[in-house]
């Protein structure tokens, strides 16, 4: 089924999480929803999936598209029923790894007021 992804068109946001409820790897974002996130200013896109390009693309055309734009992958997000549907500020602490390309996050959201 699909429906519009971004119901307000205007977005004031550096990050987005997505929710699938289930951490279902069905989940598949296109192209044109990033490009479109990416021109609304966001660089951080938070998923609480293992891989937001799905099992079968190993091309890694999201990660790719998003890296390109100077932007951040969080993936296998958990505990993120207290904050669906709420505006919050993310706290990222990554552990420093001397010539990586990657690291296993601490995420902290907290309320804005």
């Amino acid at each position: 089924m699909e429906r519009p992804l971004f119901p307000h068109q205007d977005l004031a946001y550096d990050a987005i999480i997505f929710y699938t409820a289930s951490g279902d790897s069905s989940f598949m974002l296109k192209q044109e929803a990033v490009a479109h996130l990416l021109e609304q200013g966001v660089r951080i896109f938070g998923f609480d999936i293992p891989n937001p390009d799905g099992e079968a693309d190993m091309a890694f055309p999201l990660h790719h598209q998003i890296l390109a734009a100077d932007g951040l992958i969080i993936e296998n997000l958990t505990n993120l029923e207290p904050i669906l549907g709420k505006c919050v500020e993310l706290v990222c602490l990554p552990l420093l790894f001397k010539d990586s390309d990657g690291s296993p996050v601490r995420v902290i959201a907290t309320l804005r007021s």
